[in-house]
């Protein structure tokens, strides 16, 4: 369990950063001087299958996390990645 969860961060270190990449190329692309909407629409597009691809290793990881766990642990770690959620969100705005 703990090589497939190396396994995992690792892999979810590397396509952020695949996914970061390909998102500042969409907006270099939504910002250059000459704006050519199939290379933005191709850039965007590429960011989203990157997301997809980091979205879905996450969820793998967190299945296979879960899978190991008893019920209360489980309930435990769904409440500890939805304060993870509430922190990065920030206080709700009015």
């Amino acid at each position: 369990l703990e090589f497939r969860r190396v396994l995992f961060r690792s892999q979810i270190r590397e396509q952020s950063r695949e996914y970061r990449r390909a998102r500042g190329e969409a907006m270099q692309a939504l910002a250059a001087d000459s704006f050519d909407r199939s290379k933005v629409d191709a850039a965007f597009a590429e960011a989203r299958r990157r997301a997809d691809a980091m979205s879905a290793t996450m969820q793998a990881a967190m299945i296979e996390a879960s899978a190991q766990l008893s019920p209360e642990e489980r309930k435990a770690f769904r409440e500890r990645l939805a304060e993870r959620e509430r922190e990065r969100r920030g206080p709700p705005r009015n």
